[in-house]
C-alpha cells in the first residue's frame, strides 16, 4: 500500500498539471470536467479516511476471563464510529501479549471490513490453544483507507482487558515421559505416613525399601548415630540406616524460577509448573503437611494442608508465575531467604543443571532429605546427561528425570469464526 501511494499520487499531481495546462492553452470543457473528476476523486481520497474515524468506541467481551490451558478463548469485538463514508475501507488489529513471559509471541488478530454506510458492527473471532500465563489486550488499532489506495488513517482505541490460563495437568501425562533406569525401577524416594509415598514416588535405586528400616549412601551432614558401622567395619561403602518412623513429616517443594534455570523456554518452564502442581496437589489431598515456594523474582509462596480452596489459589498464583528470578534455589537456602523443614523433605523442580550437589549438602546439613526432579526439553537423555545423573546419584543424592515428547509449544493462533478448519468443521 505504501509503495502504491507514492507511485499513485505522483502520477495523479501530474495529470492535475497536465489538465491546467491544457485549459490555459485551450479551455475546453472537456479538460474542465476531466479536471473537476480528479479533484474531486483527490479531495475524497484525503477526506474520507479523516472522517470515519473521527470518534470511534471500541468494547469487547471474553467468553470467560478464567481458562485452562489448551482451551479456546472467544471475543466478541463491538466498533461504533460516527462518520463512516461509503467507498472506505477499515482494517481491524488487535494484540492479545503475556504478562508473564517476555519472551512469548503476542498473538495478533487482522481482518479488513468495508462497512459501507454501516455506523457499528461487530468482529468475532477466537483463539486457540491458549497457554499457561496472564494476558491482557491493550488497544484496538483501527485503519482507514479509501478504495483507491491514496490516503490511509491510524488510531488506536483504548480497550483494555486481562485474561488468566491457569494450568492444567494432563491426567495420562501425555507430552511428558518419565525416564526409569537400572535395576532398582522408577526414580524417587519419599516416603511417609502422610502420603507422600501414594503421590506416585516410588523406592530408588541406591535405597532398599522394607517395612522396617532403609539404607542409603552417606551425604555430609548425615547424623552419625544413623550410621551403619557394622557395614563400616565390613570394608563396605559408607551407609545410613534410617527407620521408617523417621520418614518426613513435612514436604517443601521448591520450584525453581530463575532465568538460568530455563534461559528464556517458557515451554519447560510451564512444564515444571505443571509438575509441581501435581505433586503438590496429590500430597494435599493426602492430608500432608506441604508448602509451595516458587523463586521468582516475585515468589509464591503456598502454605497449609488440603481443601478446594487451596488447590483453587496454587493454579491461580502459578499461573501467574515468572521465570525471572535472579537467585539461584542453592543461594536462597545459603541466604536462609528459603528456610527447609527440618527433618523433612525437599522437592526441588528444576529445568537446570545446576547446583544440584549444593542443594543437596544444604539440605543435609538442615537434616532435611531432598530429591531433584529434573524436567529437560530433549526427548531422551543424552550420554552427558545420563552420566551427570550417575555421578550424583553415586554421591547419594537423589534425581528423577523427565523429558518433554513436544519440545515447541503449540502455536496460538487467532481466526474467525467463520473460518473453515482443515478437519472441514466451522468453528
Amino acid at each position: 500500500m505504501r509503495v502504491r501511494k507514492w507511485v499513485s499520487w505522483p502520477v495523479l499531481l501530474g495529470l492535475w498539471a497536465f489538465l491546467i495546462a491544457g485549459i490555459r492553452m485551450r479551455g475546453g470543457w472537456s479538460e474542465w470536467f476531466v479536471l473537476t473528476v480528479l479533484t474531486g476523486v483527490m479531495l475524497f481520497a484525503v477526506l474520507a479516511p479523516q472522517l470515519s474515524l473521527r470518534r470511534v468506541e471500541a468494547s469487547r467481551r471474553l467468553s470467560d476471563e478464567v481458562l485452562q490451558t489448551g482451551e479456546t478463548l472467544r471475543i466478541e469485538l463491538n466498533l461504533r464510529m460516527d462518520g463512516i463514508l461509503p467507498v472506505v475501507w477499515v482494517a481491524v488489529r488487535e494484540e492479545m501479549a503475556s504478562l508473564t513471559d517476555s519472551a512469548a509471541e503476542p498473538v495478533i488478530y487482522r481482518r479488513v471490513l468495508l462497512p459501507w454506510m454501516k455506523r457499528e458492527f461487530a468482529v468475532h473471532y477466537q483463539i486457540s490453544p491458549v497457554r499457561r500465563g496472564e494476558w491482557v489486550f491493550r488497544h484496538v488499532v483501527l485503519e482507514a483507507g479509501d478504495l483507491f489506495g491514496l490516503v490511509t488513517k491510524k488510531i488506536k482505541v483504548s480497550c483494555e482487558a486481562k485474561v488468566l490460563v491457569l494450568p492444567r495437568p494432563s491426567a495420562d501425562n501425555s507430552g511428558i515421559r518419565l525416564w526409569n533406569w537400572g535395576s532398582g525401577g522408577a526414580p524417587g524416594s519419599f516416603r511417609s505416613a502422610q502420603g507422600i509415598a501414594r503421590a506416585g514416588i516410588s523406592p530408588r535405586t541406591g535405597i532398599q525399601s522394607g517395612t522396617g528400616e532403609e539404607r542409603r549412601p552417606y551425604v555430609y551432614g548425615d547424623s552419625l548415630r544413623h550410621l551403619d558401622w557394622r557395614s563400616v567395619a565390613k570394608g563396605r561403602s559408607w551407609q545410613v540406616r534410617r527407620q521408617e518412623r523417621e520418614a518426613a513429616s513435612h514436604c517443601q517443594i521448591v520450584l525453581d524460577g530463575s532465568t538460568e534455570a530455563y534461559g528464556g523456554n517458557g515451554v519447560l518452564f510451564d512444564a515444571c509448573i505443571i509438575r509441581a502442581l501435581q505433586v503438590y496437589e496429590e500430597l494435599l489431598r493426602h492430608g500432608a503437611d506441604t508448602r509451595l515456594y516458587c523463586s521468582s523474582t516475585n515468589p509464591v509462596e503456598l502454605n497449609g494442608r488440603g481443601g478446594k480452596r487451596n488447590l483453587a489459589a496454587a493454579a491461580v498464583k502459578l499461573a501467574r508465575a515468572r521465570s525471572d528470578g535472579g537467585q539461584s534455589v542453592a543461594a536462597l537456602i545459603a541466604g536462609s531467604v528459603l528456610k527447609l523443614p527440618r527433618g523433612g523433605s525437599l522437592i526441588w523442580i528444576t529445568g537446570g543443571l545446576d547446583h544440584w550437589e549444593d542443594v543437596q549438602q544444604l539440605a543435609a546439613v538442615r537434616q532435611c532429605r531432598a530429591e531433584v526432579w529434573l524436567v529437560t526439553d530433549r526427548k531422551a537423555p543424552s550420554h552427558a546427561l545420563r552420566e551427570r545423573i550417575r555421578s550424583y546419584e553415586q554421591h547419594g543424592g537423589v534425581l528423577r528425570l523427565w523429558t518433554l515428547d513436544m519440545l515447541t509449544e503449540q502455536r496460538m493462533l487467532a481466526w474467525d469464526e467463520e473460518e473453515r478448519h482443515e478437519d472441514g468443521n466451522v468453528s
